[in-house]
């Protein structure tokens, strides 16, 4: 880059249906599979799979491991959520984020003016996986969930230049090719350094030595 570029001087901007088909057209497609209707001026959209995900735990602390016997997926062909219920649901889409550009999910409008609520995700530039969605029953009535629905989309920032450690290169990230996984917050320093304090706190001195 020159000039202001290297020093984000630049505008960013979004791509459009076009930029997302001719990056679909020379093999870097922002999701896979890629269907050109689902395209739309400035995002596409995504649809929902058809394996929920549960977490197993009568209650959490923020921060606290989640391995893998914590949590549970099950195939479904329709799905009732009951009024406040959410639901973790895997998307069938797998989202590629370029080296360039920042990801984001948001809800389709057309989703939330049925009262059902899907809070907003975001992606480093170089994120590649399977995201998983929560859908939460913001109404009154029970609701059926099926799959393969469009229920979100995805829009791409440009950024003003190309990040020098992207989130597939970078050494602490915890979701790179993910297929659908559970929170990995335990393994962030400041949490870590928390919890040792806490054990520090409350097991024996003698104990700790000997450890």
């Amino acid at each position: 880059m020159v000039g202001g570029e290297e020093h984000g001087m630049s505008n960013a901007t979004f791509l459009t249906d076009g930029q997302m088909r001719f990056l679909a057209q020379t093999g870097h497609a922002v999701v896979e599979p890629f269907d050109e209707a689902f395209l739309r001026p400035a995002s596409v959209d995504l649809r929902l799979g058809d394996v929920r995900y549960r977490y197993k735990f009568d209650h959490y602390t923020l921060g606290q491991e989640v391995a893998g016997d914590d949590y549970e997926h099950e195939k479904f062909e329709e799905l009732t959520l009951t009024p406040g219920e959410s639901a973790f649901i895997g998307l069938a889409e797998t989202i590629h984020v370029p080296a360039d550009c920042v990801g984001f999910i948001f809800p389709r409008s057309s989703v939330t003016r049925l009262g059902l609520s899907i809070p907003p995700i975001y992606m480093n530039p170089g994120y590649n996986g399977q995201l998983p969605l929560t859908i939460i029953n913001s109404t009154g009535i029970n609701v059926k969930i099926l799959p393969r629905i469009r229920v979100a989309q995805l829009l791409c920032a440009k950024l003003s230049a190309h990040s020098r450690q992207p989130y597939d290169l970078h050494p602490t990230s915890k979701y790179v090719d993910e297929m659908v996984s559970p929170s990995r917050l335990h393994t962030d320093e400041e949490i870590r350094a928390a919890l040792d304090r806490v054990i520090r706190g409350t097991v024996p001195s003698r104990l700790l030595e000997s450890l």
